[in-house]
């Protein structure tokens, strides 16, 4: 059949296809969070050359921290604000674990030949989330090469893995307007091909109750505000 590969040609079916390829490359370099610098140069450059207007939104670092970060935000043309937002991270959870391919696990069909959809691609990354950033890189170069008037933009985000810095930053800038301009917005992440209809997030809120001190010798006197906090930490939970 077609899709078997002789094992001769293991590394032959990343090298030949742009997009494995870009995938091997930025998985190669490490970009444990706090340390995005390198890989966010290298994608910046990839987009550059490919005629996307690339801009490059410093992230403030957070406290001890002294490395330049920054997100990768990427449009055609002057449409700083296109329809539709493509987005995921470049950051990781650590250790760097370095890039490798491995034959199928069952072994090889025939001897010497395999199905290249049974190839194992590993290291850190190569899902979580840069197999999302090669996946999005390409959809947007192939949707532009065939609609080049496509209201399309990249943004790729620094951080997400440690307190989300990156995003955070990126939605009080002016690449984020209020009411927004973007139609679509869709992130990048591993769900194993299952619809997600929502992105979890945070709420935070402060809940303040008052009461009155009194002394453990008339307890009547007093009006607990632990007491009158209960319900509403209930109401909150249920």
């Amino acid at each position: 059949p077609s899709d078997l590969v002789h094992l001769s040609e293991l590394e032959n079916i990343i090298a030949s296809s742009p997009l494995l390829a870009f995938h091997r490359n930025i998985v190669e370099i490490p970009s444990i969070s706090g340390d995005e610098k390198n890989v966010g140069e290298f994608i910046l450059e990839f987009l550059s050359s490919h005629n996307f207007t690339v801009e490059k939104q410093l992230v403030t670092a957070g406290s001890g921290e002294n490395k330049e970060r920054f997100n990768i935000y990427a449009y055609v043309g002057d449409n700083r604000y296109p329809d539709v937002l493509l987005t995921s991270h470049i950051d990781t959870v650590p250790p760097f674990i370095p890039y490798s391919l491995h034959l199928p696990a069952s072994g090889l069909e025939g001897g010497s030949s395999f199905h290249r959809s049974n190839l194992t691609i590993a290291g850190r990354g190569t899902v979580d989330a840069k197999a999302s950033v090669a996946a999005i890189v390409f959809a947007a170069i192939e949707t532009l090469h065939d609609h080049p008037d496509a209201s399309v933009g990249l943004l790729f985000d620094v951080g997400e893995e440690k307190f989300g810095i990156g995003m955070k930053h990126f939605s009080n800038s002016d690449l984020n307007p209020t009411p927004p301009k973007f139609h679509t917005v869709i992130f990048g992440e591993p769900t194993e091909l299952g619809l997600v209809a929502g992105h979890k997030g945070s709420l935070g809120l402060k809940v303040i109750a008052k009461g009155k001190a009194a002394h453990s010798g008339y307890p009547w006197l007093g009006d607990s505000a632990i007491s009158a906090i209960l319900p509403v930490l209930s109401r909150l939970d249920n």
